[in-house]
């Protein structure tokens, strides 16, 4: 029994011992973790961490001299309020400086309201009042952003923006005027008729037919039958109109006339030579016929050969 006790005592004091070098291993891995964290995250986790600028963004260190836009100007003085106007690129600043506006009265200052109008050369801008109720009217002139917007106000004394000490009491809007389409005269718009109650276009120009000498003539309209070259070569110029009253039409000119009649006794030869010729062959064709088919009844006789005589009757004679 007395070396187990023995053996127990002189093992108790080396556990102790490295239970006691595993718990400070723990606590320093421990703070080390606890120092990673604070050092990364520092700048979301502390209030005080500094500030640092975005990408494209410098740091504003002196604001300078704001003047009537001081922090403690605007505060002191009850008689000052905060506009905030959104601008178009083509006016600048200084076309602001004569601009007079009319009065908002105080129960229509929660809708969307025109003070006035702003003219330049190539264009005129109408100043607009916007609303605190959110309406359609805020929607036809723009400027949604400006309900949302946040203002900061110079300090020159601790040289930092602060919130301004009042709130905005208008926000006003420069919109361009809509395109109007210019109305067109009076003397080209028809005319109203009273009795048939319809509207009557303006006579139309007429000209004598002696100017009308051009014709339109689309491509294959000359074209006939067989070649193209053989129709153009035969075509005729297409004669003038002339009104004919008693008639009631219009009647060929004279020099579409005559060349038709000078054409007529050509073709009319020509079919009567043809005819002619065909009834001479009709004939010699019967006349074959009846007399001698392998002979022409108009063509002069063939002889024919004597018949020869035979080695026997040579011998004979």
């Amino acid at each position: 029994m007395s070396s187990g006790s023995e053996s127990d005592s002189s093992s108790s004091p080396s556990d102790s011992v490295l239970t006691q070098k595993h718990h400070k291993s723990r606590s320093k891995i421990s703070k080390a973790k606890g120092k990673s964290k604070t050092q990364g995250n520092g700048a979301e986790n502390d209030a005080a961490w500094a500030f640092k600028p975005p990408a494209d963004r410098v740091l504003l260190e002196n604001l300078g001299n704001a003047g009537e836009f001081d922090y403690d100007a605007i505060a002191s003085n009850d008689d000052l309020e905060l506009w905030v106007i959104r601008v178009p690129d083509a006016v600048k600043p200084k076309h602001l400086s004569g601009l007079k506006l009319d009065p908002i009265p105080s129960s229509t200052s929660s809708k969307t309201l025109k003070l006035g109008s702003l003219k330049k050369k190539h264009a005129t801008f109408d100043v607009w009042s916007l609303g605190e109720s959110d309406d359609t009217d805020t929607v036809l002139v723009g400027g949604e952003e400006l309900s949302g917007l946040s203002l900061l106000l110079p300090r020159s004394k601790k040289n930092k923006l602060y919130n301004p000490p009042k709130q905005i009491s208008r926000r006003l809007v420069l919109a361009a005027q809509p395109v109007i389409a210019t109305p067109p005269n009076q003397s080209d718009l028809p005319t109203f008729n009273s009795t048939t109650k319809k509207y009557q276009n303006a006579t139309r120009p007429s000209y004598p037919h002696d100017f009308l000498t051009h014709t339109f003539k689309p491509y294959g309209s000359l074209i006939r039958g067989g070649d193209a070259s053989q129709t153009q070569s035969t075509q005729q110029p297409i004669a003038e109109e002339d009104n004919d009253e008693e008639q009631g039409g219009h009647a060929l000119s004279e020099k579409k006339l005559g060349s038709k009649s000078k054409a007529k006794p050509a073709k009319e030869s020509a079919a009567t030579e043809a005819k002619e010729k065909k009834k001479k062959q009709e004939k010699i064709k019967g006349k074959k016929r009846k007399a001698a088919p392998d002979t022409d009844a108009d063509a002069d006789p063939v002889e024919k050969p004597a018949p020869k005589k035979s080695k026997k009757s040579k011998g004979a004679s």
